[in-house]
């Protein structure tokens, strides 16, 4: 017998044997000793349930939040007004849709510029007509001059009022001629099928809903927009200190992710209105007729216009001072 052989085979066995374990041990302790991936940034999202908001539950639904890096939780507010206390407290990051005059409010009291990365305009041209005025149906009101001695409600916070108070003047009714209730849009419809409000101004997708049941009448569509014609009056914000805390890179992915919702909204609006039953609480049968608002991503911007508005604002005493826009837009060079 070769003992010599034999022993050579033997060793080469056991020699195998202990370097396929070793490298086992090293794949173990190589996947051990791997620096974790890094962990999506949390994002605490406030929101209006408006139709304006539909890019940021687009982003949501499709996963676009996640897929840039972030995990989001959104949180409801009844008012641009309280949004913006809680974004101003730190209490939420991003503020989707928020009003633009509250934002500039904000800025000039306490010094904390939130930053706009898209806004919605508000049209009385089809296919973006998302507002407007609605009487009751039997209502013998039939132009914006009846509404004296009425009683008109509106979305709460302060820039429906404003819009309300500013077009009623040019139809000679001023603010003393009639009264003015702000009412959540869940609270629309019942007021106007009760009769505790003659009139309001409301908001998709709310509107169609008043509308399909025949519980209002339109005596005037794309209401906002007789104030100044596709008006910005609302858009989507970081707040200042999520820019600060987490820098303009990060700010960049968060609004790639709003862009890549506005890109499929405009290939798919009647997928993209389906959101609406799940976050808002619209019925189905009424989101066949609701239009959409132009919404316009930061690329898509026009200073000149938001500044526009903005200057109409201080005109109308709306907002405390006159303010320069720039300083409110989001800069990503």
């Amino acid at each position: 017998m070769d003992y010599t052989n034999t022993s050579i085979r033997k060793y080469s066995r056991r020699n195998w044997l202990a370097l396929t374990a070793l490298a086992v041990v090293s794949i173990l302790l190589g996947c051990s000793l791997e620096t974790p991936s890094k962990q999506n940034t949390k994002v605490k999202i406030g929101y209006l349930p408006i139709a304006a908001g539909l890019p940021l539950f687009v982003a949501v639904e499709r996963g676009f939040f996640a897929k840039s890096g972030f995990d989001v939780e959104l949180v409801r507010f009844a008012s641009s007004n309280d949004l913006g206390t809680a974004a101003t407290a730190g209490q939420v990051q991003a503020l989707m849709p928020f009003a633009l005059n509250a934002g500039f409010d904000i800025g000039v009291v306490s010094g904390k510029r939130h930053q706009l990365f898209g806004y919605n305009l508000y049209s009385d041209k089809n296919p973006h007509i998302v507002d407007y005025l609605v009487v009751r149906k039997y209502s013998n009101i039939q132009t914006l001059a009846d509404l004296k001695g009425r009683r008109v409600a509106g979305f709460p916070g302060s820039v429906t009022k404003v819009f309300v108070e500013n077009i009623l003047k040019k139809h000679g009714v001023e603010p003393k001629d009639y009264s003015y209730f702000e009412l959540s849009p869940k609270d629309w419809l019942a007021a106007l099928e009760s009769g505790s409000v003659d009139a309001a101004s409301v908001m998709e997708p709310q509107a169609s809903l008043i509308i399909s049941k025949g519980v209002g009448r339109v005596i005037v569509e794309g209401f906002f927009a007789k104030l100044m014609p596709d008006v910005p009056l609302s858009g989507h914000w970081l707040s200042s200190q999520f820019v600060e805390k987490e820098g303009v890179e990060s700010a960049k992915r968060f609004v790639g992710a709003f862009d890549k919702a506005i890109n499929f909204i405009r290939e798919n609006p009647e997928q993209a209105k389906g959101y609406y039953v799940k976050y808002i609480g619209v019925e189905q049968q009424s989101l066949a007729t609701i239009q959409l608002n132009d919404w316009k991503t930061l690329t898509e911007f026009d200073p000149a216009k938001v500044q526009a508005f903005a200057d109409l604002l201080s005109d109308v005493k709306a907002i405390q001072q006159r303010v320069n826009v720039k300083q409110y837009i989001l800069q990503t060079p």
